[in-house]
């Protein structure tokens, strides 16, 4: 994953398929100073009597900054497989905005020609842009509707479920491991004044989520046969 990931999109440096030490690493390079939180996931599950829970795995990582406001939250595959960056979300406030023509100029130089723009009709400070880029040669399984923009960056245990649902319309392909990334950024006002960049790697993400299903399944089972071989009734 992580030679793969040398050739995607990147947000500020981050890249898809990096563990935790490169991605701190990055983090600390572009915002030093940054207030730094990790967010702890597990699973919990039944033995049929009582509950158990997996151990933690990292989640997330948070960098935070006030001044100029910049807050990036970089997501993590699940356990029961090793860690890898799946998704990033970057908010900035731009100290020195530019126009929307300007910032859509600087993300077509750096990602290439949109897959889908929605340009905002409201004007001044109301006015919004949206654009996204689809990993070329490979569906966009997020995608409902031609003008979608809107991917699972932070994708949730529903992610498998849509997906699901996105196969029987047609759109995802029996193997979900083949969906393509994303990339989007919403800007917003003229001039810009509030910048949000996205990444998603849709695929990875379907497939952490599905091992992760797989893994709580088999450890209840097993969880539920050792309760069944303890079992005793009382003395008689």
């Amino acid at each position: 994953m992580q030679a793969a990931a040398q050739a995607g999109p990147d947000v500020v440096g981050l890249r898809f398929g990096m563990d935790e030490a490169p991605v701190l690493a990055t983090l600390k390079s572009h915002v030093p100073n940054a207030f730094m939180m990790e967010t702890k996931g597990s699973y919990r599950y039944r033995d049929g009597s009582a509950q158990h829970e997996t151990p933690p795995y990292l989640s997330k990582l948070t960098a935070k900054v006030d001044s100029p406001r910049e807050q990036i939250i970089v997501v993590f595959s699940s356990a029961p497989g090793p860690q890898r960056l799946v998704g990033v979300l970057r908010e900035v406030s731009l100290k020195d905005p530019p126009t929307q023509a300007q910032m859509l100029q600087q993300l077509t130089d750096k990602y290439g020609t949109p897959t889908v723009l929605n340009r905002g009709k409201s004007p001044g400070a109301a006015m919004q842009t949206s654009v996204v880029w689809g990993e070329a040669g490979k569906p966009m399984c997020w995608r409902d509707q031609p003008g979608t923009t809107v991917f699972p960056w932070d994708a949730g245990s529903e992610l498998v479920n849509w997906l699901r649902h996105m196969q029987k319309k047609g759109i995802a392909p029996p193997d979900l491991s083949q969906c393509g990334y994303a990339v989007g950024a919403k800007i917003q006002g003229e001039p810009v004044h509030q910048l949000v960049v996205t990444m998603g790697d849709v695929g990875a993400q379907a497939t952490s989520s599905l091992q992760a299903q797989q893994w709580v399944s088999e450890l209840q089972k097993k969880a539920e046969q050792e309760r069944l071989a303890r079992g005793t009734g009382p003395k008689l």
